[in-house]
Order: C-alpha cells, then sequence, then structure tokens
C-alpha cells in the first residue's frame, strides 16, 4: 500500500508555477527501500532481485550492503523530484526541473534500468496468463467509496529530519487538503481494481492467449451506521477494501463460482471503469506509437 501510495504522489512546486513529475512504481519503490530496507528484510530481497536481477547490478550494492545514509537518500528524493540540492531557497517550496518538452531541458531520467530478465516479474500489463481457454476470471472488488490517489508535497529545506511534508493548503484540481481523492474501495483506486478485466485481458490477446473469459463484478459500497448495526466492518453491504470480505452479495458470487455454477454470475458494473479503461488504452497506444517513431528516427 505504501509503495503504490508513494507511486501516485506528486511532488507539488510552487516555483515560476511549474509542477514536478510523477514517480514511477520503480522509483518510488526504490526510494522506499532505500529507506526502510532493514526494518523489512524479505521485501528488501525480493525488491533487489526484481530490480537488478539475480546476481544485481554495481549500482545495487548500497542496497545489498544495508541501505544508503538519510542524507544521501534526501538527495535521491531530491534528484528524482527535479530539485537542486542548491537552490534551497524559494518560501519553503519545492523547484521543480522542466517538464519534458519545455525549456531548459527534460526531466530528470529514471534512476535505474531493470534488468530484461526481472523487469516484467509479476507485472499483469506485460506478463500474459497461461493458455488455458476454460480458465474463467471474475474481478470482484468494491466502488462507490472515496480513495487517496495522489499527494501534493512542499519542500521544507530548514527542517533536515523531514524536509518534504503534505501541503495542507493545496486545494486545486479536486483535492482537498493536499490529497486528491478518486472513485475505489478505499484503499486502491478503481484504475488499479479495475483496468486489467476492463481492457488488458480483454483487448490484448498476447496477454490472454487463451481467450479466457472475464467476468466484472462489482460491489457498491453502502456502509450501515453504527446504530442500523453497521460496527466497525460497516455491515453486510459494504465495499470497502477489507470490509468487503464480509459482503454478502460477494459471499453468494464467490460460493457460486467455487461450487460450477460461475455461468449465473452476471456481470455488473457501477462505476466508469470501461470509459476508464478505454482512456488508459488510448494513451498507452499513443506512448508505444510516439516510441516506435522516435526509434525509428534515432535508426536513421
Amino acid at each position: 500500500v505504501a509503495a503504490a501510495a508513494a507511486a501516485a504522489a506528486t511532488a507539488r512546486a510552487a516555483a515560476n508555477g511549474k509542477s514536478s513529475r510523477n514517480l514511477t512504481i520503480s522509483e518510488s519503490l526504490e526510494l522506499i527501500f532505500e529507506r526502510i530496507g532493514d526494518e523489512y528484510p524479505r521485501n528488501h530481497e525480493d525488491w533487489r532481485h526484481l530490480s537488478y536481477g539475480v546476481g544485481g547490478a554495481a549500482g545495487a550494492r548500497g542496497l545489498r550492503d544495508g541501505g544508503i545514509k538519510i542524507r544521501e537518500w534526501l538527495e535521491r528524493a531530491m534528484h528524482v523530484l527535479g530539485i537542486s540540492p542548491s537552490s534551497h531557497g524559494g518560501g519553503g517550496k519545492a523547484r521543480s526541473s522542466p517538464a519534458p518538452g519545455g525549456s531548459g531541458g527534460a526531466a530528470a531520467p529514471p534512476l535505474r534500468a531493470s534488468s530484461a530478465r526481472s523487469k516484467s516479474f509479476g507485472d499483469p500489463l506485460n506478463t500474459p496468463l497461461p493458455h488455458a481457454p476454460d480458465l474463467r476470471i471474475y474481478c470482484l472488488y468494491g466502488v462507490g467509496k472515496p480513495t487517496e490517489r495522489a499527494y501534493h508535497y512542499v519542500h521544507r529545506p530548514d527542517q533536515s529530519d523531514r524536509p518534504f511534508a503534505l501541503d495542507h493548503g493545496f486545494f486545486e484540481g479536486g483535492a482537498e487538503r493536499g490529497v486528491t481523492s478518486v472513485d475505489g474501495d478505499g484503499s486502491i483506486p478503481l484504475v488499479s481494481l479495475g483496468y486489467m478485466c476492463a481492457s488488458g485481458w480483454r483487448r490484448d490477446k498476447r496477454l490472454n492467449p487463451g481467450g479466457a473469459r472475464v467476468t466484472i463484478r462489482e460491489v457498491n459500497h453502502r456502509a450501515l451506521p453504527m446504530a442500523w448495526g453497521g460496527g466497525m466492518q460497516e455491515g453486510p453491504y459494504s465495499g470497502d477494501h477489507v470490509n468487503i470480505m464480509g459482503n454478502h452479495e460477494m459471499i453468494e458470487s464467490i460460493l457460486e463460482v467455487v461450487t460450477g455454477h460461475g455461468a449465473g454470475v452476471e456481470e455488473r458494473i457501477h462505476s466508469s471503469v470501461m470509459e476508464l479503461a478505454d482512456n488508459v488504452h488510448r494513451l498507452r497506444q499513443a506512448r508505444k506509437s510516439a516510441h516506435k517513431t522516435a526509434t525509428a528516427y534515432a535508426e536513421l
């Protein structure tokens, strides 16, 4: 959850009205494990192998040797966010590098490239399902509960122990007190819950070589108040990330599937997941096309 939240986080810069770029998932995970990797040795080791491949790379030595010091970590964070170590002025706000295509150069490059062997491990966007024509996929998840999606930070160079803090005064673009929320289950945003079910495994034969049928069964979050018997679990109609395990409708759907009556579980969509999936699909296709064009020019 921390990695997903960090990947979605945006550092807000006030200088010259320019905004910082989002961290990629790989960059966010790298920063997290460089900072707290020693506290989670098993996850630390898994991430090192995922990021650098078995055997590692020279740049991974800092992780293998037990992480880096806080000062080095802060310098790395400032580099990723496009903040120059020598430009700590500006009223406490983070100063950003110009966005790609703007004057003054491009955004900072990725920290390190994953090895070809391991970069798609566990990634449904690149790893295909088994070739199993009889496979049936049922996507059951909650929607309708505001879910944190992005965070906006301020830079406080005068506070070395906590130089970055949530910008409680930020209310732009739908954000409230520095936090942007979207539809989801209270923990996971809708795009992460339903994209592969709505688009990835339906459109891309490479990812679903056996043509497995995908059924989406969304649970619309309806929490009962305490006085009506909702309690901490919010009652039998909750679509919350955890409390959905007690949702009666979802339990019935699971029982139908595991007892061989999955054909009776019909698709039900309450959210805008289809429109969201279409937007993501178009953006991915545009990115692929731009990459091919750039590669072709580079080869000339």
